[in-house]
């Protein structure tokens, strides 16, 4: 319907810090192997696609990204930016902040249809979602390698940085793989779990601090 630019010299400034300090952390504590299973390759690969072109490519890579958050706080996005705050469920992919480069699957986010029940409004309803630039360096590709049991055996439901894993064992917020300041997941239905990259239906990308994440433009649009 309309597009809102933001605009926020602390959030910028905050962001140019973040993307500084990514392109120092050059030592190998902050830069461990992601696996080499082609599972995972194929999904940094994917990423690799929304990365932004610069002029001079460093270890700080740049995307644009949407967020789609629950109707009456974007407000507060636009004038603090995005917050870790958990308000649905603490991740199934690791905690942090979550995005995607497909502004469909943010809005489905904003209109309500994976909240627990889901609430889609009714026809004319107008909602927004964030346009936001972010920074990583050292991405984590979750697959479904990842979906094993405490034991190691293979099948599990749920990955282990989900924050119900191990199942049935309640709510445990779980950190980002140590040595990354991102996970990306390629996902899909049933459920929006992991999916191989041949069948996905959106990128989910966890970014592990806040400054890493800009809102730049707030996206409004009315469901039909």
């Amino acid at each position: 319907v309309r597009v809102e630019l933001i605009s926020s010299p602390q959030l910028e400034a905050a962001f140019r810090s973040a993307v500084k300090c990514t392109e120092m952390r050059v030592a190998p504590v902050f830069n461990p192997p992601g696996g080499t299973d082609a599972d995972k390759e194929a999904c940094l690969r994917e990423l690799e696609t929304h990365f932004e072109r610069t002029p001079t490519p460093g270890r700080a890579r740049l995307l644009k990204l949407f967020h789609g958050p629950p109707p009456g706080i974007t407000d507060s996005i636009c004038s603090s930016g995005l917050a870790d705050l958990r308000t649905m469920d603490g991740g199934y992919f690791g905690s942090g902040v979550y995005l995607t480069p497909q502004a469909q699957y943010a809005c489905r986010y904003a209109l309500g249809e994976f909240s627990d029940p889901p609430a889609i409004p009714p026809a004319g309803t107008e909602r927004a979602i964030m346009l936001c630039w972010t920074v990583v360096g050292n991405t984590y590709p979750v697959t479904r390698e990842d979906y094993r049991y405490p034991n190691g055996r293979r099948g599990c439901p749920i990955s282990r940085y989900h924050c119900s894993y191990p199942p049935g064992s309640g709510r445990h917020d779980k950190a980002l793989r140590r040595g990354f300041d991102a996970h990306c997941v390629c996902v899909g239905p049933p459920g929006y779990q992991a999916v191989p990259v041949a069948d996905l239906e959106a990128v989910e990308i966890v970014i592990k601090e806040e400054r890493q994440v800009l809102p730049w433009c707030r996206v409004f649009f009315r469901m039909f």
